[in-house]
């Protein structure tokens, strides 16, 4: 419909479930980018994640700090990937950004 009506939003990433629990305590996700890929329709969400040993003002001038993640839906959103990181997390799935073009 165009994006007229949208699902309730949901948890795709969690720092428990997808981290493990042991890493979760002060660590935290952020910079969440949901985006979609316009040639072949995928959902890609990037995010940051801050593990906990860097969560302080000294630790957050560390460049493990904000690591760079992907998950990709092919699915309309319905499933998503496990976290993929890399130097480009979204090329990583065969995703290529680009700016958008005027119409």
């Amino acid at each position: 419909d165009g994006g007229a009506t949208w699902d309730a939003p949901r948890i795709v990433v969690s720092v428990d479930t997808d981290f493990g629990a042991s890493s979760s305590a002060n660590a935290s996700i952020f910079n969440v980018a949901p985006v979609r890929d316009a040639r072949s329709g995928s959902l890609v969400v990037l995010f940051n994640l801050q593990p906990a040993p860097y969560n302080t003002l000294a630790g957050m001038a560390n460049p493990k700090s904000r690591e760079t993640y992907a998950v990709v839906s092919a699915d309309g959103g319905a499933t998503f990937s496990a976290p993929n990181a890399s130097a480009n997390a979204a090329s990583s799935f065969g995703v290529r950004l680009e700016k958008p073009r005027p119409p």
